[in-house]
């Protein structure tokens, strides 16, 4: 498999993890390989980086296709780069409302969430069922 189309193949699935067609028919695959392809970001990263380094060497940089691949590999490098400045950053507004979701919680005894369900502790079996079990007589 030569440099230019492996990262053809990387550019296209980068450019899909970004912006994914619109349209019913390609609206599943598209999903499936840019999810996947965003979740592995970090490691794609650091496998087109070593891919263009190792494509670095003298003899092979030369020619139209290689400096096809290396900017398709610098344009994928980029797009890669700002999916995982995204993660991150999801990363931390994730954090910051959990710490606030969990101080908001812990400090007003009105906000705490009863430790037995509330039917259980009045004496009533389920709602809407009386407590009293009275048999029918005829």
């Amino acid at each position: 498999m030569s440099f230019l189309f492996r990262q053809s193949v990387i550019a296209a699935l980068t450019a899909n993890a970004l912006r994914p067609p619109r349209g019913q028919r390609a609206g599943v695959p598209s999903f499936a390989a840019g999810w996947l392809f965003g979740e592995t970001a970090p490691q794609m990263l650091a496998l087109t980086a070593l891919d263009a380094a190792a494509h670095l060497t003298k003899g092979r940089r030369a020619g139209l296709p290689a400096k096809a691949g290396l900017a398709l590999a610098g344009a994928s490098a980029l797009g890669l780069a700002h999916m995982v400045r995204q993660s991150r950053r999801a990363a931390e507004v994730l954090d910051e409302a959990l710490v606030e979701g969990s101080a908001s919680t812990t400090s007003s005894s009105s906000t705490r969430l009863p430790t037995r369900p509330t039917w259980r502790r009045r004496g009533a079996t389920w709602p809407g069922r009386s407590t009293s079990r009275t048999t029918r007589s005829g």
